[in-house]
């Protein structure tokens, strides 16, 4: 594999047996969709030539299934809080109304990850992972 992000996979794949790996830019040979869990549509995750021929759903392990349901709750409130920002910013009297409001914040944000940027990325990873966790 040539691809830097899979060689944590393929590391692990040859360690596991007798294996070796071939491929190009992390792809394994595989044609697969990836449903990740939380979304109603998989995304094919193979090279655009291929058409998927093996769907993996994701899911929560058991012993996850009340951080499952922050994180589901999480994402509906980031997906509307998303929803409402890109209303706003379509029209003309809610655009400048929501430059004002959030034109500072915006502001800081930015000069924050300008001047700090692992600090930047430490408190928006933060962020996500409270409002969002990640689940096993």
């Amino acid at each position: 594999c040539i691809d830097v992000r899979s060689e944590v996979l393929r590391r692990h794949l040859e360690a596991t047996g007798p294996w070796a790996t071939l491929g190009f830019a992390g792809f394994f040979g595989v044609p697969v969709a990836v449903r990740p869990f939380g979304e109603d549509d998989p995304h094919a995750s193979c090279p655009v030539l291929l058409r998927p021929r093996h769907l993996v759903d994701e899911h929560p392990l058991p012993e996850a299934a009340d951080l499952a349901a922050r994180h589901l709750a999480g994402r509906r409130r980031l997906g509307g809080l998303k929803s409402l920002v890109k209303e706003l910013k379509a029209g003309v009297a809610g655009s400048f109304g929501y430059i004002e409001a959030t034109g500072l914040a915006h502001g800081a944000a930015m000069m924050l990850r300008t001047l700090s940027p692992r600090l930047a990325e430490r408190l928006s990873t933060g962020f996500g992972r409270a409002v969002m966790p990640e689940v096993s």
